[in-house]
């Protein structure tokens, strides 16, 4: 009688095994959902056009772009422009170049980053140089 108990006992254990084995198995192969943020959000891609629209059509701004691309005072007028556009839940950081391949040293490598850049140059004679002012948008 004890014989048969124990033979349950194992046939039960040894279900119980298998059932987590399958579940293993389902969950490891299941596709894993992914959310597909390599597309601008709408909102951001509207700021990002108010921001860039800003940046062309401001003859100040763009003036001082051009003459001074290195100074605080610059990057400081350019990021009020930006921040007054900014929709809420987003962080940004912008850089003001030459160098067409420059990028900034830090930002958030846990989230997906939106970079938008545009390239400024004198519509006069004269020797400046074309600039280079890319905004990096990401998501608090």
């Amino acid at each position: 009688m004890k014989a048969l108990k124990k033979n349950g006992y194992l046939r039960t254990v040894e279900a119980v095994i298998a059932m987590l084995l399958v579940f293993g198995v389902i969950v490891y192969t299941a596709p894993k959902i992914i959310i597909d943020e390599s597309e601008v959000p709408s909102v951001l891609k509207t700021a990002q056009e108010a921001i860039f629209d800003e940046l062309t059509y401001n003859e100040t701004i763009r003036k001082q772009i051009l003459l001074y691309p290195d100074d605080e005072s610059t990057k400081e007028m350019v990021n009020n422009s930006i921040v007054s556009k900014m929709p809420g839940g987003f962080e940004f950081n912008s850089l003001i170049t030459r160098d067409f391949e420059q990028s900034i040293s830090t930002w958030p490598i846990d989230r997906t980053v939106y970079v938008k850049d545009m390239m400024i140059s004198s519509n006069l004679d004269t020797t400046a140089f074309p600039i280079v002012v890319r905004v990096y948008m990401w998501r608090k």
